[in-house]
């Protein structure tokens, strides 16, 4: 009969927790929105692979000097 009692306010907590929930999405999805969009507001990370075969250039004139 204890239990009884137990389980009217197991409902209320329920629907408290589930409240919580959905802004807690909001900034999850803020968030993975906000990677997006800096993924393709960074012209960084297509300008580090543009640096690196720069240093490459460099590295082969090397290679040829040994030959």
């Amino acid at each position: 009969m204890k239990q009884h009692q137990c389980q009217p306010t197991k409902p209320p907590q329920l629907p408290l927790p589930k409240p919580p929930l959905p802004p807690l999405l909001k900034p999850l999805q803020l968030l993975l929105l906000k990677p997006q969009l800096q993924n393709t507001r960074r012209p960084n990370p297509p300008q580090l692979p543009q640096l690196k075969p720069h240093q490459l250039p460099p590295l082969k004139p090397q290679p040829q000097n040994t030959r």
